[in-house]
């Protein structure tokens, strides 16, 4: 059966739910998903909760759910392997602020490539370098001061909630810029905030 995606190549650099579950969804309509991770493995593998309530590095059911349809390679540093990938890659996912390694990236990425970069709050943000998560959003969105029940403290969403509506509108618009990657001799930035 022919996929939508079935010709893209996606590598995944994401250290966060949201970047990992982009990535997941290019998998699931049929793009070949490649996860680079140190030895350490990817975050998610350490993020409960685990099979039979024991850790291991394949036991996290949060790791199964969003990384799954990828191959993983592990690579201890930047190495040319890992630039060649990226090199070869359609679109490459990131979650990190880190300008130097952001920098190094846009090198690497070929010139009709996507870059999808999830982040708490976006590269160009004021709060852009200060961490955020499902809490920190739920707060500054104002979610939490207007749910809860009163005289109780405020709710935060449900569990990585930001992670999947962040993760979701990242495909999206990386999937709208694969429809004009041609139209241009520079690779593109979708550049996603959870917050927003």
């Amino acid at each position: 059966m022919t996929t939508p995606l079935q010709d893209i190549r996606v590598v995944d650099l994401s250290s966060s739910f949201s970047g990992a579950f982009a990535s997941r969804l290019f998998g699931d309509f049929g793009a070949e998903v490649i996860l680079l991770e140190s030895r350490l493995g990817h975050p998610l593998r350490t993020e409960p909760p685990f099979i039979e309530n024991a850790p291991s590095v394949e036991g996290s059911f949060i790791h199964a759910y969003v990384n799954w349809n990828k191959r993983s390679v592990c690579i201890d540093d930047e190495t040319d392997q890992h630039d060649r990938l990226i090199g070869l890659a359609d679109v490459v996912v990131t979650t990190t602020t880190c300008t130097t390694r952001l920098e190094h990236i846009r090198e690497l990425v070929s010139s009709d490539a996507i870059h999808l970069s999830v982040t708490p709050h976006g590269l160009s943000d004021p709060l852009t370098s200060v961490p955020g998560n499902n809490l920190t959003h739920s707060a500054r969105s104002g979610w939490a001061s207007i749910n809860g029940y009163g005289g109780e403290p405020p709710l935060a969403l449900p569990r990585n909630q930001s992670g999947v509506v962040g993760g979701v509108t990242g495909f999206i618009a990386a999937v709208a810029a694969l429809r004009r990657r041609h139209d241009s001799s520079n690779p593109e930035l979708v550049d996603v905030s959870e917050l927003e």
